[in-house]
C-alpha cells in the first residue's frame, strides 16, 4: 500500500488522542465515543468540504467499539488508512467496521492477557522488590517498566496500521 496522504499534524493528533479512547466509556458503545475522537483529525482531513461524508464516517465510528486500549492503536492505524481509501471511493466503507469488529475481540484478548495478566504483575513486583531499596526507585521501576512497553506497542502498532490492513495483520503475526 502506498504513503498515507494525511498529514503529519492530523497523524499526529490521531496518534495523541488514542490516550483518551476510554475518556467517554460507555454501557452502551464501550469505547466507541473515544474511538470516534481519536480518528477525527483524520477524517475531517479526508472529507474536507465534504460535510454529510464526514458525518457518515462519524456515525461509523460511533457503533460498538471495545478492545484492550493499547492494542487498539493497531485497529485505529488500520481504520484511518481504510477511511483514506474509504474517502477515495477505493474501499466500501461498511469494510471498516467489519475490519474493526473482526479485531476488536482477539486483539481485547491478547493485550488483557499481556498487559494485565503479565506485564502488570511483573512491574508490580519489580516496583515492590526496588521499593525495599528506596521507595522512589519501586514506583520508577513500575512506572517505567509498564509505561516503556505498553507505550512501545501502541507506537509499533499504530505504524503498523497506518501501513494498511495487511501492514497490522503482518505485525501481528510477527509479535
Amino acid at each position: 500500500m502506498t504513503a498515507s496522504a494525511l498529514s503529519a499534524a492530523a497523524r499526529r493528533a490521531v496518534w495523541r488522542r488514542q490516550f483518551l479512547i476510554q475518556g467517554c466509556w460507555n454501557y452502551e458503545g464501550m469505547q466507541n465515543v473515544g474511538f470516534a475522537y481519536a480518528i477525527l483529525p483524520a477524517l475531517r482531513e479526508f472529507y474536507a468540504g465534504r460535510p454529510d461524508d464526514t458525518l457518515k464516517a462519524v456515525k461509523r465510528h460511533l457503533e460498538f467499539f471495545n478492545t484492550q486500549p493499547a492494542m487498539g492503536a493497531v485497529i485505529l492505524g488500520a481504520a484511518v488508512r481504510l477511511e483514506e481509501s474509504a474517502a477515495a471511493g477505493e474501499t466500501d466503507p461498511r469494510s471498516i467496521g467489519t475490519f474493526k469488529v473482526g479485531l476488536m475481540g482477539s486483539l481485547g484478548a491478547i493485550g488483557d492477557a499481556f498487559f494485565w495478566g503479565a506485564l502488570r504483575p511483573t512491574a508490580s513486583a519489580a516496583g515492590a522488590i526496588l521499593t525495599l531499596l528506596h521507595p522512589l526507585a519501586g514506583i520508577v521501576a513500575l512506572l517505567a517498566l509498564y509505561n516503556a512497553t505498553h507505550l512501545i506497542v501502541r507506537f509499533r502498532g499504530f505504524a503498523a496500521g497506518m501501513r494498511g490492513q495487511e501492514g497490522a495483520v503482518a505485525w501481528l503475526r510477527a509479535a
